[in-house]
């Protein structure tokens, strides 16, 4: 304020002292008489001059001055990431005083509605985000309501295939009545050297095989009472590869090799044979045929235990132990679409005219079901196609094969207590019969904390503990726990998985192996036996 009062006065100073010195050089040209005219233009001129640059300094400088605040104000307005502005200071009450009062106030509604915008776009933003989710929620309610849709249409077409299928099969098994019975009367009377023997035997075992066919389309309707007992995977797979189903198959294509890798000392199985076969007999044809040039198919067994389940493209795989059956072959790759649809009827990735009804997997698929297994199928490039069947494995038989025969003096048991922990009730059982006929007293736990419980009550000679336990606690933090209550507590880790990092962990605390599932006898005996005579703890 100071700087502009010392501006404002000292240029009209300036202006009055150069007028001054004008008037005086004039005076002394006249009296000296010398170029009076050309003097006088001149320095009326320069006078004028000056004084002109002098007074638009002045203005400039004034106007300047009380423009100030309101220009300095301006970028608080405009700015993006402004706020609320700063009102301009005035001091006077003349025209440019109240533009600035009306600047501010132009600030205040300025910054009012953006503000009002901000909360808008905010709203906006919010109401958006909303929108999408109920989207969402729509879209996966009409998904489900589409799954739905074809659930109930794939029920009705099954039904109608079954009335179909009920009334076919009731008058085949009239008409095979008499193509099984009759044979087996005539081969009574017939000796196995007479040349009609062998005539009436293939004719016996096709009216057996067409039977099995009408069962076949029972079990696509579950109307028919499948006969199971107790037998042996392996053992449905040799009588197929020596069945004149399969010798025809091999003769169409032989270009072709079945390769076979059987698991020895394979679990035994609930099922019928009949149908078993009927189901490999299915799968291979189909390996097969996918490879019109020629190729090798591979069938499979083993047995595999799972600790948790696991979830395919069909369904759900739940934990326990399985025997798996696996027909793969080297033929192109299947896409996603085929694989969601190749258990449903009547679908064939089949040339139209070369066979293929779209039955033969419904039959396998209902087969698997009917003998309480899970199938399902997987395809990839250089890969093929390859069928992986789970079959509860046979645990009481198991348990006849195995336990009951009288072990070896060198893993018997001198009554030493046992705890095995375990939440799968049929594997508890498995473990509690191999040990209690090693001679070892044994008590069992469904959960990590119902054995760190008994561990506090009782003491026990040795801890069988399995590492996935399900809900609650899992084997590593129960062996931990258990630990801190009897440091010297011995172990033995179980698992139907590889040493991962948390087996690992308890082997470092103390445990004194890992026992992959399934249990064998002879391997859980020794382990037992080698660990409870291991010194120290």
């Amino acid at each position: 304020m100071t700087s502009g009062l010392t501006r404002s006065i000292l240029l009209p100073v300036l202006f009055l002292l150069f007028c001054g010195m004008g008037v005086i050089f004039l005076i002394s040209q006249i009296c000296t008489g010398k170029s009076l005219w050309l003097w006088t233009g001149l320095a009326g001129s320069a006078i004028l001059l000056c004084g002109g640059v002098l007074t638009t300094l002045l203005i400039r400088t004034r106007i300047i001055s009380r423009l100030h605040p309101l220009i300095s104000a301006m970028p608080n307005v405009i700015g993006e990431d402004s706020r609320a502005g700063v009102p301009v200071q005035t001091h006077c009450n003349d025209e440019i005083s109240q533009l600035c009062r009306q600047f501010n106030a132009m600030s205040e509604r300025t910054h009012s509605a953006m503000e009002h915008l901000r909360q808008a776009l905010d709203n906006s933003e919010k109401q958006q985000a909303a929108m999408r989710q109920q989207k969402q929620y729509m879209e996966e309610k009409l998904q489900h309501y589409q799954e739905l849709q074809y659930d109930s249409e794939k029920a009705e077409r099954l039904e109608m295939i079954g009335t179909a299928a009920g009334g076919a099969a009731h008058d085949l098994n009239n008409i095979l009545a008499g193509v099984v019975s009759y044979p087996d009367l005539l081969l009574m009377k017939t000796e196995q050297d007479s040349p009609l023997y062998k005539p009436l035997k293939i004719i016996q075992d096709s009216g057996r095989r067409a039977s099995a066919i009408v069962q076949d389309l029972l079990t696509l309707t579950r109307r028919g009472a499948v006969d199971k007992k107790e037998i042996s995977l392996n053992t449905v797979v040799e009588q197929y590869l020596e069945s004149p189903e399969f010798l025809s198959l091999m003769g169409e294509h032989k270009q072709t090799v079945v390769i076979t890798e059987p698991a020895e000392d394979l679990y035994p199985i609930r099922g019928s044979n009949l149908h078993l076969s009927k189901t490999i007999m299915n799968l291979v044809s189909n390996a097969v045929e996918a490879m019109p040039r020629g190729g090798k198919v591979m069938i499979s067994t083993d047995n595999w235990y799972k600790d948790t389940g696991m979830t395919t493209l069909y369904e759900t795989v739940g934990e326990g132990i399985y025997v798996i059956l696996q027909v793969s072959d080297q033929g192109k790759e299947l896409a996603r679409e085929e694989l969601e649809k190749i258990f449903q009827p009547f679908f064939t990735t089949k040339t139209m005219g070369r066979g293929g009804t779209g039955l033969g997997m419904v039959i396998v698929r209902e087969t698997v079901k009917d003998h309480d297994g899970h199938i399902f199928c997987e395809s990839g490039i250089d890969r093929g196609t390859e069928f992986t069947i789970f079959f509860p494995a046979l645990s009481s038989a198991l348990l006849k094969a195995e336990v009951l025969e009288k072990p070896p003096l060198s893993i018997q048991g001198k009554g030493e207590k046992i705890l095995v922990v375990d939440d799968v009730p049929e594997q508890r059982e498995l473990a509690t019969a191999i040990l209690v006929k090693l001679g070892y007293q044994v008590s069992t736990a469904a959960t990590g904390e119902q054995g760190i419980e008994l561990i506090r009550q009782e003491q026990f000679d040795l801890l069988l503990l399995d590492m996935i336990l399900g809900e609650g606690i899992d084997g590593l933090d129960t062996f931990r726990a258990i630990r801190k209550y009897n440091p010297a507590q011995k172990a033995l880790i179980t698992s139907g998985y590889s040493e991962s990092e948390r087996i690992k962990t308890a082997l470092q605390l103390g445990a004194g192996r890992h026992i992959k599932k399934p249990y064998i006898i002879q391997e859980l005996g020794y382990a037992v036996r080698q660990e409870l005579e291991r010194p120290g703890s």
